[in-house]
């Protein structure tokens, strides 16, 4: 009996989430083909954040989307949800091929 009255405590924490937003701004020109690469994964417990390593090698997948051409305006954006027992990290990388 007292596990049916667990139930909807159970679902509601495991269901609820709170997300935060990020907001930037750029003066940048677009001036060629916007490319964009991006990588996430759960954080359990916020233990393991996105290493700088994966983030480093969005650079290099925005120049091979670009043909090896140089890529301008680079732009990054990162977010975060937060769930009860941890996080969903996101980075994204946007950039302009040079014509």
């Amino acid at each position: 009996m007292k596990t049916r009255a667990l139930l909807p405590v159970l679902a509601l924490l495991l269901l609820t989430g709170c997300a935060t937003q990020s907001v930037s701004l750029s003066q940048i020109e677009p001036s060629g083909e916007r490319v964009t690469a991006d990588v996430s994964r759960f954080n359990l417990l916020g233990l393991m954040p996105l290493s700088l390593e994966q983030t480093t090698a969005l650079v290099d997948e925005l120049r091979e989307k670009c043909g090896g051409r140089a890529v301008t305006g680079i732009t990054t954006r990162t977010s975060n949800v937060y769930w009860i027992i941890g996080t969903n990290d996101k980075v994204e990388v946007v950039g302009y091929c040079v014509p």
